[in-house]
């Protein structure tokens, strides 16, 4: 058996009597709920569309960036005529 310093767990894998108040682990707690396949499935789609929605952020902000340099650099160049 490893044991791991930075590795994490989410407490659904946890009994509700290992944890305790401000919702952390006792150190005894050992993972006894082991995941259906349904509930993991649901969980990486629901990271997917979160990855999903922040690169669509990002790329609607890069756009807009790109939109107004592109702006200025016309008006610097009618400027320029």
């Amino acid at each position: 058996m490893k044991i791991f310093t930075a590795k994490k767990l989410c407490d659904h894998h946890f009994e509700s009597n290992y944890i305790s108040t401000g919702h952390r682990l006792i150190i005894t707690a050992v993972p006894t709920l082991y995941l259906e396949d349904k509930q993991t499935k649901s969980d990486t789609t629901l990271r997917i569309r979160s990855c999903y929605k922040s690169m669509r952020e990002d790329l609607k902000f890069k756009l807009k960036k790109s939109r107004k340099t592109i702006k200025d650099f016309r008006t610097r160049l009618s400027n320029v005529e």
